[in-house]
Formats: structure tokens, C-alpha cells, sequence
């Protein structure tokens, strides 16, 4: 698995930003960075191996939220979570407390009962 590897940039112009660069392209990066015009700083914060890719299969929720129309995105805004975290219970990454699946059902219209995995 590729590592990637996270830099912390800033600019003469007071721009702070995050790239995230392949594991295999780190010192083209920082070389690259070096001759750029306005880059006064380029380092290393972490490295990070990407996300396991999802198995595919639908949960509950997941099969829930299609019902409903939605997108991972749509269901995490109405949740007030980031769609990372509204991903990990979608995806059962995790156990979910059942308040969590209270509101996951409010927020899709269905009974919170439904949404439990075997």
C-alpha cells in the first residue's frame, strides 16, 4: 500500500495550507517546493497509508439513505457529522450507540429499529 505523506505549506503572501503527496513523490515534491517563488515553508506533518477501500456491501443505513435520495454528503449535513464520520457507521467501521441510530432513522424517516445490522 502507497504511503502518503502530508505537508504543512505557507507563502510571503500568509497563505497556510495541507497537501498531501504519494509516498513515492515526496522528494520531487520538496525539490520542486524549493524553486517555487512565494513557498517559505514546505514540512513533513505525517504519514498517513490510505483508507481500506469499502467492501461494497450495503448496510442498512446505507440502503436507508439510497431510499431516501441521498447522498453520504446530504445524510452526514443533516446529521450535523462529516461525512468521513457518517462513512465509518454507514460502513459499520465501528459500533453504533443506539442514539446515533435514533437520529440516523429521524434524519431518513425511518424507524431506528430498521437500521440494525445482523
Amino acid at each position: 500500500m502507497k504511503k502518503y505523506h502530508q505537508i504543512n505549506m505557507a507563502t510571503d503572501s500568509g497563505l497556510v495550507f495541507t497537501a498531501k503527496v504519494k509516498g513515492e513523490d515526496i522528494r520531487q515534491f520538496h525539490e520542486w517546493a524549493d524553486t517555487v517563488s512565494g513557498i517559505i515553508k514546505h514540512e513533513e506533518i505525517s504519514s498517513i497509508s490510505p483508507m481500506v477501500p469499502h467492501t461494497g456491501k450495503k448496510t442498512k443505513i446505507a440502503l436507508a439513505r439510497i431510499r431516501e435520495g441521498l447522498t453520504q454528503q446530504e445524510l452526514a449535513d443533516r446529521l450535523g457529522v462529516s461525512v468521513s464520520q457518517e462513512q465509518r457507521w454507514e460502513y459499520g467501521k465501528y459500533g453504533i450507540k443506539t442514539s446515533v441510530l435514533i437520529r440516523i432513522g429521524q434524519a431518513l424517516d425511518v424507524d431506528w429499529t430498521t437500521l440494525i445490522d445482523e
